[in-house]
């Protein structure tokens, strides 16, 4: 259905919703890729990646506001618009540019401080992080946030056009979004590069301009508002109302981006921890906002009292949100195949049980979240002229709301109160904005809406899953079914992840699970990820070790050098450390001993120390978002970078993974190093990859030699030169004849 334009016909405005459609669609694939590329420079802490979505949803909220203004005190064509399409592509290029130079750029301004232990921050370090995020963000997406209000007041003419324009503008282009989200996240990036992927998406921001700009129809101006471009005088009264509602709106945003957080971590139980999964849920919940803005689009400007629909849609909200925990915790207790527990994603058919999963439980709240937007336009907008203004203050607090949603939730309600009390609160939250548009719309005086309210307060009440630990009671019934007979011996919500601890009483065998997905237990893998390198490289003195699980390979590589310094990611998993071992406080306050809680790969990237050993240590699967960087083709080149001479670069791949990507890494590892050694063994679930500039040693006697000089079958009685030889050895020919 086209939209409703009531100045002369233009045969442009028949295609610019899908123009608006394809706007959407290229500015995800932008965001997408930033992200992705920004993350290498400032790590993939829950700290950083908040920082950057901060920075880029700050830019969309300061382009609506500026451009709401500009739209009604300013005459301009539909030519504006097709100029800010040209100049956001030209700007992405150049933003894209500048962050591929972002990782050298900021180890040079940060060379002159050292890496923090255990987490803490510097001032400095934070401000160069933001204003570098800041400086490559700014231009593009300020220029991106311009399009919603310059478009909703191009097309709208009558008052009775106001929400129908709105509400098709803002479905499109959320559902391009959505569309843009799949297209970068399953198919551009894997075929085209980030660079090439960004190019590509440039390429349809300059083919929407040159649609608008060679189009002679384009230069019509539309009406402005009277007093010759300044806005109308704004009586007090009204001024207190627009303030209310953009606060309401704030405070929806709020909930929107902070159900998104928690519904990240939660799905992770039905759909594991990949980088594809997070596409998944996040194209869903982007289609159900689209969807729904589309749905209300033909009634929008119909509604007689749109302050009581957004009222009770904000109830609503509430209440099927912890109507959603429910599903999910029926839902979550049926799927307990052992795959759960490593990665639900091991074949290109399991993406559909996912979409479904993914569908079923956040779609129908993500829908309704898609009626409000255009609602609350309807809302605050009193005259056509001002709907520019209007949309820009609107899309502005709604977003910086949903910046607060998404930070305070992340850093502060969920290591406070956990995921499902988080939740429920916020299903409270949606409940008071609804009671509060009740207020203002003077609802509350009558006996009746005070019942109703009552009665849906008392449903919410009902619905809230108070009684049980729904993440918990997921995870303990698929390690019952698993693995029998398993005691939890420790739970807690860290800021980046939930950790679970689990004793087997028949073996006394534990189990560290994040997010419900096992990384690491007691055996003997993490023991042999350090000791065999290091009989193959005796002298060894300095050992980095990324990636802590139960910390096994640290006390390996401790006993075997004398020290070790650690990276982990999750602060959560060195504090447990003493619950899998009860001597864990010798190392721990060892004084040469050094933690850092940080990402791998930006640990690499700023430190000044180099190592005889790097063992980077991942938990599955390594398609996730805190481990898919650890097995690049930079990030393997910053570490052969920091080795000392005759180094060995060891690295472990967990399995289940696909045999494509095992063979991709294989094949960064015989471009950089010379000399290669592989090995796996059927008790083993991951395959040791390492590499040297020097030829390793592979006389088995040798290696007996240096395990009896070093005591190792006392403290690992399965490591002996035999068992080892049990193994599946690699040649270096085979891995670069098919690398």
């Amino acid at each position: 259905m086209p939209l409703k334009i009531s100045h002369p016909a233009n045969p442009i405005d028949r295609i610019l919703p899908f123009l608006f459609f394809a706007s959407g669609l290229s500015g995800l694939i932008y965001e997408v890729v930033w992200l992705r590329m920004l993350i290498r420079s400032f790590g993939v802490t829950m700290y950083a990646t908040s920082t950057i979505v901060s920075v880029f949803m700050g830019g969309l909220a300061l382009g609506a506001w500026f451009f709401g203004r500009f739209s009604i005190q300013k005459r301009f064509s539909l030519k504006t618009y097709g100029t800010i399409e040209c100049l956001i592509g030209l700007s992405a290029l150049i933003s894209t540019w500048f962050m591929k130079r972002l990782p050298d750029i900021t180890a040079f301004l940060l060379s002159s401080t050292e890496i923090s232990q255990w987490g803490r921050q510097s001032f400095s370090e934070l401000l160069v992080k933001v204003t570098l995020a800041t400086a490559v963000l700014i231009i593009p997406t300020f220029l991106m946030g311009s399009t919603l209000p310059l478009l909703s007041r191009y097309t709208t003419r009558k008052e009775d056009t106001v929400g129908f324009n709105l509400a098709k503008l803002y479905g499109l282009n959320t559902l391009g979004a959505a569309l843009g989200v799949l297209v970068a996240g399953f198919m551009a990036i894997a075929v085209l590069g980030e660079t090439g992927t960004v190019i590509g998406a440039a390429l349809v921001n300059f083919g929407i301009a040159v649609l608008i700009l060679l189009n002679p129809s384009t230069t019509i101006n539309p009406p402005t508002s009277p007093l010759s471009g300044k806005t109308s005088e704004v009586h007090s009264d009204e001024r207190g109302t627009l303030l209310f509602f953009l606060i309401l709106a704030a405070g929806s945003g709020f909930c929107a981006l902070a159900y998104e957080i928690l519904w990240t971590r939660l799905l992770i139980l039905m759909m594991g921890s990949s980088v594809y999964s997070f596409s998944l849920m996040l194209f869903v919940y982007l289609v159900g906002i689209g969807l729904g803005s589309l749905i209300i689009a033909k009634s929008a400007d119909k509604i007689k009292s749109p302050v009581i629909l957004f009222a009770f849609l904000q109830m609503g909200l509430g209440i099927l949100g912890v109507l959603s925990l429910r599903i999910f915790h029926f839902f979550g207790m049926k799927a307990v195949d052992y795959r759960y527990l490593f990665s639900p994603l091991q074949s290109a058919g399991d993406f559909s049980g996912m979409l479904g999963v993914a569908v079923l439980i956040i779609l129908p709240l993500t829908v309704l979240l898609g009626l409000i937007f255009p609602l609350l336009g309807k809302i605050l907008t009193s005259e056509h002229k001002k709907i520019g203004h209007s949309v820009g203050l609107l899309y502005a607090f709604n977003t910086i709301g949903g910046v607060g949603g998404s930070m305070i939730v992340g850093f502060m309600l969920i290591p406070a109160l956990g995921t499902q009390a988080s939740f429920i609160l916020l299903a409270f939250v949606n409940f008071i904005i609804g009671v509060l548009a009740l207020a203002k719309d003077g609802r509350l005086k009558k006996a009746a809406s005070v019942l109703w309210i009552l009665a849906l307060c008392a449903g919410l009440l009902s619905a809230s899953p108070f009684e049980k630990n729904i993440f918990l009671d997921i995870v303990t019934n698929r390690l019952i079914k698993t693995y029998g007979q398993v005691e939890v011996i420790y739970q807690a919500e860290d800021v980046e992840a939930t950790l679970t601890g689990c004793r087997d009483p028949r073996n006394q065998g534990r189990y560290l699970l994040l997010n419900g997905i096992i990384v690491s237990g007691s055996g003997f893998a993490g023991h042999i990820m350090a000791h065999f390198p290091l009989i193959l490289k005796p002298a060894a003195k300095e050992v980095l070790v990324i990636c802590f699980g139960v910390g096994n390979t640290f006390r390996s590589a401790v006993e075997h050098v004398g020290k070790a310094d650690v990276v982990e990611l999750v602060k959560g998993v060195v504090q447990c450390f003493p619950i899998f071992n009860p001597d864990a406080a010798g190392y721990l306050n060892h004084i040469q001993n050094r933690f850092f809680i940080n990402d791998g790969r930006y640990y690499v990237l700023r430190s000044k120390k180099s190592y005889d050993l790097i063992i980077v240590d991942t938990s599955p699967p390594i398609f996730s978002s805190g481990a898919v960087n650890l097995y690049s083709y930079e990030f393997l080149k910053l570490c052969r970078k920091k080795l000392n001479k005759d180094g060995i670069m060891c690295l472990w791949v967990p399995i289940p993974c696909f045999e494509s990507d095992f063979w991709s890494i294989a094949a960064n590892f015989s471009d950089l190093f010379p000399n290669l050694f592989v090995w796996a063994h059927k008790n083993m679930s991951g395959i040791l990859l390492m590499g040297s500039d020097s030829p390793f040693d592979l006389d088995p006697a040798v290696w007996e030699k240096r395990i009896k000089d070093r005591d190792l079958e006392k403290t690992v009685p399965w490591f002996s030169a035999k068992n080892l030889l049990t193994g599946t050895i690699i040649s270096d020919e085979e891995i670069r004849s098919k690398a």
